[in-house]
């Protein structure tokens, strides 16, 4: 799994937000899980970075403010057209956003957001453009952690069944066939592109690997006591060592990003470790390191 972190945006967290020209949002990474089997690397590509909007957050001792500025979404087309449909040839563009419904401000980058993706989709009619709202946090706090990441796959499944790899042969280089060519891109965000993104990402990465073992029938990654397995229960079939290994990349990948933009690890990764197996560690608890933001 490679992570790429954009440096034409550069700064901390409440000096970088949002985007600052029409193709450079702040804290922007592109990530991709790859498998091998057979000689084969299958590969999938996402996004994840702050909302693609022009807002900005005021900040005192206590309190913080999102601002969302005039004319917002004006260049939000033109970060997807540039940075997902043309350089992923994408047919099917998922936006994730994982922000506050019930939170005035959160709600108010959503919209601006909402309305720049929807101007784009309008003027593409052969490309499925589509924004969805998915407010971690509420859910969590309404429904607890299994229904939630329940819902979460009834969101999202649909279009991850029916992804493609992008599948090419390890010893030329070569793309197995022309139509064996990612076409589907996820782009999550919440407000800083970290904690809530962190976990949804690693739960999105649970269903690719969930796919892959489907597509290849690859069954060294499944427990010894699954014959036949639902693609959208990846936690029921997949080995505790396949889920540690991507629960562990996550979080560590997920402290790297976040060390650079507010020079603290991430919160909400017991979220992931309620699927890995126990172990005991020195993490900072989420209360702690949120203070330490702030500070």
């Amino acid at each position: 799994m490679g992570k790429g972190t954009s440096g034409k945006f550069p700064g901390t967290r409440y000096n970088a937000r949002g985007l600052k020209t029409p193709i450079d949002p702040a804290n922007e990474c592109e990530a991709e899980l790859i498998f091998l089997k057979d000689g084969r690397y299958y590969s999938q590509s996402w996004r994840r970075g702050s909302p693609p909007v022009f807002w900005q957050t005021q900040l005192n001792f206590i309190f913080t403010n999102h601002q969302v500025k005039e004319n917002a979404s004006m260049d939000t087309p033109t970060y997807i057209l540039e940075e997902i449909i043309k350089r992923f040839e994408a047919e099917n563009v998922q936006i994730i956003s994982l922000l506050h419904e019930n939170s005035e401000q959160e709600n108010g980058i959503n919209i601006a957001y909402r309305d720049g993706v929807n101007s784009l989709a309008d003027s593409f009619s052969d490309i499925c453009i589509q924004f969805h709202t998915f407010d971690l946090n509420s859910c969590l706090k309404q429904k607890g952690f299994e229904q939630t990441i329940d819902d979460y796959y009834a969101l999202i499944g649909e279009h991850v069944n029916n992804s493609k790899f992008t599948i090419v042969e390890k010893e030329t280089g070569e793309l197995l066939s022309e139509d064996d060519v990612q076409k589907t891109v996820f782009r999550f965000n919440c407000a800083d592109s970290l904690d809530r993104t962190n976990v949804a990402t690693f739960f999105y990465a649970l269903y690719l690997t969930a796919k892959f073992v489907n597509l290849t029938q690859c069954r060294n990654f499944l427990k010894d006591d699954i014959d036949t397995f639902d693609v959208t229960d990846p936690r029921q079939c997949l080995k505790q060592e396949v889920i540690d290994f991507l629960g562990n990349s996550f979080i560590i990948s997920g402290n790297i990003i976040s060390l650079m933009y507010t020079n603290t690890d991430a919160i909400k990764t017991h979220l992931i470790r309620k699927v890995m197996t126990p172990q005991s560690d020195n993490t900072k608890n989420d209360g702690s390191i949120s203070v330490q933001r702030r500070l």
